[in-house]
């Protein structure tokens, strides 16, 4: 019987009639503010929003599983943990990436590699202007040859 009940309340809720093509430009749309704003001298607070859009992917299957379809919506990846930074760029497939490095990310070393094998595909990237990080991204490096697509490096 509690299947009957889930099954009538999504087709009562009025979002479930919102077309996947609407969902997924909102999505957009959202990932594009959060990002087109990033400073990354903000507080840690700040950036716990960075991922924060995932969530709504778990209201239902059809909502998952078009994000999950979905490549575009997986371009833009924070170096913080490996299995998330794996995750997206299996799912952006051969897509152009926006990357973002922040030293205060304790996995954002570890990352690195992994990230920089994708060098060819970066479009921009978003790092601290700690030192160290700094010099990663000198263009006589190079993965930085290898990038291509770049067009802002901050």
């Amino acid at each position: 019987m509690p299947e009957v009940e889930v099954t009538i309340k999504q087709l009562v809720s009025p979002i479930s009639s919102l077309p996947l093509e609407i969902f997924l430009q909102v999505l957009r749309h959202y990932i594009a503010s959060y990002w087109d704003g990033f400073n990354p001298g903000l507080e840690p607070e700040a950036h716990r929003r960075t991922y924060l859009w995932i969530r709504v992917t778990h209201v239902c299957r059809t909502w998952r599983e078009a994000a999950l379809q979905t490549p575009d919506l997986w371009t833009t990846i924070r170096a913080c943990r490996l299995e998330c930074v794996q995750f997206f760029l299996e799912r952006s497939l051969y897509l152009p990436l926006r990357i973002c490095i922040l030293k205060r990310d304790k996995g954002a070393e570890e990352c690195l590699p992994l990230l920089f094998q994708e060098a060819h595909r970066f479009r921009s990237i978003i790092f601290d202007r700690d030192a160290s990080l700094s010099e990663l991204v000198k263009p006589t490096y190079p993965w930085a040859r290898a990038a291509v697509l770049i067009e802002v490096i901050n």
